[in-house]
């Protein structure tokens, strides 16, 4: 009879060998990548939203202007998440290309061409890869810039890597340089549209106003002293609108005040309040984290491949029982 009562564990305990050769293949493979990948060095600085000004520039006192800002603000997202997609666009990738590579007399772009180190197998992807050098190497650009955001405290961790330490500083300074240059920028064109929209805005309830002001000066002198109540509502009911219209007027004017105070400051893109330092020592490769992935990931195949072995021969061995 076949015996249907096995255990896992007593049969994984019979190939002991078996996975000690696993152990030490793993141990092998985990090495040839750890040598196989050039030392990168990274460095991180992290920044948050510069403080802005707002209504403060009008007189209003900060707690006041804090409210305001909260209720009056209809934008999705804060500037700290902004800053990543920023960084990923092709604009800005081409833009970290063009920086100059201190020590090197070079871009960044070059410089990647030519002396940035690779592992092996990514020169023999490169031969049957259909993408051309210049996609290439702006992929590699995006992969050496790194980010996190903490939605916690609403920072921004910036990172870039390199198998040079003083060139992930240095450029990790022209990136940073660059990208407050994006903001500035896209903040400088969106205050240009908001005062635009704030004038157009005000012109058009100043119009209104003109014209409800008109049509209660015109009625007012033709019934200068009402006396039925026809006369009586219709006149309050211009002033009413007159007044409505004026006070939607002066609203208009004290936002195009606000944006054209804003529109003329100094706009700052993000403070950085953890500046970045030299590493001493590479991050990456890590020899225990391959070591242990490789290793988990090849000790449970095997332990699949002998229990899948093992079921499957006791299954044909019952079948050819029972036909006999």
């Amino acid at each position: 009879m076949a015996e249907t009562n096995w255990s896992a564990g007593k049969e994984c305990l019979k190939h002991k060998k078996l996975y000690l050769a696993v152990c030490l293949i793993s141990i092998l493979l985990a090495s040839v990548i750890y040598i196989s990948i050039p030392d990168e060095y990274y460095a991180t600085e992290e920044m948050a939203d510069e403080p802005k000004e707002t209504d403060i520039l009008l007189g209003l006192n900060s707690i006041t202007a804090m409210i305001r800002q909260h209720i009056t603000s209809n934008e999705p997202m804060g500037d700290y998440e902004i800053y990543p997609q920023m960084v990923n666009t092709p604009e800005f990738v081409r833009d970290a290309g063009k920086i100059k590579v201190e020590g090197y007399d070079c871009d960044y772009y070059t410089y990647l061409k030519e002396n940035h180190k690779y592992p092996w197998w990514y020169y023999i992807a490169k031969i049957f890869s259909s993408q051309n050098e210049q996609a290439e190497i702006e992929e590699v650009i995006k992969d050496n810039i790194k980010y996190e955001i903490d939605i916690t405290y609403h920072t921004v961790s910036l990172q870039v890597r390199d198998n040079d330490p003083l060139v992930a500083v240095m450029m990790l300074d022209s990136i940073t340089d660059l990208l407050h240059k994006y903001m500035v920028r896209g903040n400088t064109k969106k205050l240009k549209a908001d005062l635009a929209n704030a004038a157009n805005t005000r012109l058009m309830r100043g119009k209104r106003y003109k014209e409800a002001q008109a049509r209660y000066a015109a009625y007012s002198d033709d019934h200068y002293n009402p006396v039925t109540e026809e006369e009586k509502t219709t006149l309050q009911s211009l002033q009413q609108e007159r007044d409505k219209a004026f006070e939607a007027y002066n609203t208009a004017s004290i936002q195009y005040e606000r944006q054209k105070a804003l529109a003329g400051k100094k706009l700052a893109g993000f403070a950085v309040y953890r500046k970045p330092v030299v590493p001493l020592d590479p991050s990456s490769p890590k020899l225990i984290g391959y070591l242990l992935g490789i290793m988990i990931t090849t000790l449970i195949f095997t332990t699949w491949w002998i229990l899948f072995r093992r079921s499957y021969y006791e299954y044909c061995r019952s079948r050819q029982e029972t036909e006999d």
